[in-house]
């Protein structure tokens, strides 16, 4: 800070100048910040082509979803990364809802980052 000729005290140019930067890269980081990931455990998926078809409905149905990428297959559980920008409680119930062919999804276990759910062959 500095007198001013009526000997008030102003802020100094710098001082500004750095508050104005400092203020405008925490708004960009907050608009370029990524979502974080969203662990999808699909338990009893029998078929390798019922994550393939989750993955696709991710990708194409669901808003937010910034990308999806299958992290395991081992038979029986699949593990899909989702980048999503929203509530995991939204992702439980649109998977929950959404009808694929010959399989439902029934939830087992829902957080803010992990989605535990389990196929189930519709007869």
């Amino acid at each position: 800070m500095t007198r001013n000729p009526s000997g008030l005290l102003v802020p100094n140019s710098l001082e500004v100048a750095d508050g104005l930067i400092a203020d405008m890269r925490a708004v960009l980081s907050q608009q370029t910040a990524v979502p974080p990931d969203l662990t999808l455990i699909i338990a009893r998926h029998v078929s390798s082509r019922r994550p393939v078809f989750v993955r696709q409905f991710f990708e194409s149905g669901l808003q937010g979803v910034n990308s999806v990428q299958i992290r395991t297959f081992d038979p029986g559980t699949a593990e899909l990364a989702v980048q999503f920008a929203g509530k995991s409680t939204v992702v439980t119930n649109d998977l929950t809802t959404q009808q694929f062919t010959g399989f439902c999804m029934k939830p087992i276990s829902a957080t803010p980052n992990r989605i535990d759910i389990q196929a189930v062959v519709e007869k």
